[in-house]
């Protein structure tokens, strides 16, 4: 009797035992989401990336694919800007500016939802996106495939401030100046000629060469018509020293 008893409350104590346990675990799921993607950026974007390869990146137009692996670093961080798509004809204006051809590589710092990627691939050039959001990553990927150029495109799960962006040709941008300028450590090893082209925003300091406005036939999807002109700006590598802003 006394053996029946000690049994039943070690039973007892280790259905407690287990109760604890079980409330005390996260449910699954229950980790930090990742908020609406960068411009591109992505960006995109204060995040550690030091998982992501951009080795791959810097081989040149043999490993371009719509292939990347994803950082853990970089997903658990929502990116800082909120995504906004370029109209077509404004994302065409971008790539003429910068004389886009099949032998450029090209690179979409905060790439978004693709359409420049795509549209660099469908000129032949090889195009490689980066963002900080995994939703916008996949989506990108889904338009490469979708358009019929995935095998000249590759897009990364990264922190566009960790890319090496010394294997490009030419770099989009759709940002804000605050990040251009940041970007400048980084632009500054682009390979003598290579263009950069910047929708809307300008590298503070540094005068742009060149400057296009563009009115849109058809606004981008989900965004605004709105009824000043785009800007488009372009730079050649090397860029300029910062001209330091005038005191105030």
């Amino acid at each position: 009797m006394q053996l029946k008893a000690s049994r039943a409350r070690l039973a007892l104590a280790l259905a407690g035992a287990l109760a604890v346990a079980c409330s005390s675990s996260p449910r699954p799921g229950g980790g930090t989401g990742s908020a609406s993607g960068v411009v591109g950026a992505s960006p995109a974007t204060a995040a550690s990336t030091a998982a992501v390869s951009t080795g791959s990146a810097s081989a040149g137009p043999s490993s371009a694919g719509v292939a990347a692996s994803a950082s853990p670093s970089v997903a658990s961080r929502p990116p800082e800007l909120a995504f906004a798509a370029s109209p077509d004809d404004v994302v065409d204006a971008m790539l003429a500016l910068a004389n886009v051809r099949r032998e450029d590589v090209v690179f979409d710092l905060g790439c978004g939802d693709g359409r420049i990627l795509v549209a660099a691939a469908k000129r032949g050039a090889h195009a490689v996106g980066f963002d900080v959001d995994p939703a916008r990553v996949a989506e990108a990927r889904e338009a490469a495939r979708r358009a019929g150029v995935a095998e000249l495109v590759r897009v990364e799960e990264a922190d566009m401030f960790t890319v090496d962006l010394s294997p490009a040709t030419v770099v989009t941008l759709y940002l804000s100046p605050e990040y251009n300028q940041r970007l400048l450590p980084q632009l500054a090893k682009l390979r003598f000629g290579a263009r950069v082209v910047s929708n809307d925003f300008e590298i503070p300091g540094v005068p742009a060469r060149q400057t296009l406005s563009v009115v849109p036939r058809v606004p981008a999807p989900g965004v605004r018509r709105r009824t000043e002109a785009y800007r488009v700006h372009l730079w050649r590598a090397p860029l300029p020293d910062p001209v330091p802003a005038p005191p105030p």
